[in-house]
């Protein structure tokens, strides 16, 4: 049952950072990353870990790919508004 936590977590957690990032505004896409942030930089400093690299790559790999996320979903609203915008105008013309 674990793993299979490990495994559903993570992706429900990418589903619900392209979902807030495909909204009209940009401000709910950087919850995730910044919430990650503050936890993973708590986490380093109440377990007391070293600001190595092995301690700091799945803070860096995990605001990479969340922000990575964030700005795909931006770009496939803009591109959903220009659709529609494209749309509009073709029914104009008619």
């Amino acid at each position: 049952m674990g793993t299979v936590i490990d495994l559903a977590l993570p992706i429900i957690i990418l589903v619900v950072q392209y979902f807030l990032s495909k909204q009209a505004r940009v401000w709910p896409g950087g919850i995730l990353p910044a919430a990650f942030a503050v936890f993973f930089i708590w986490l380093m400093i109440d377990k007391d870990l070293a600001f190595f690299s092995r301690d700091v790559i799945p803070l860096i790999l995990g605001i990479t790919i969340l922000c990575g996320v964030w700005i795909n979903g931006q770009e496939a609203y803009k591109k959903k508004q220009e659709k529609e915008l494209m749309k509009m105008r073709g029914q104009d013309l008619i």
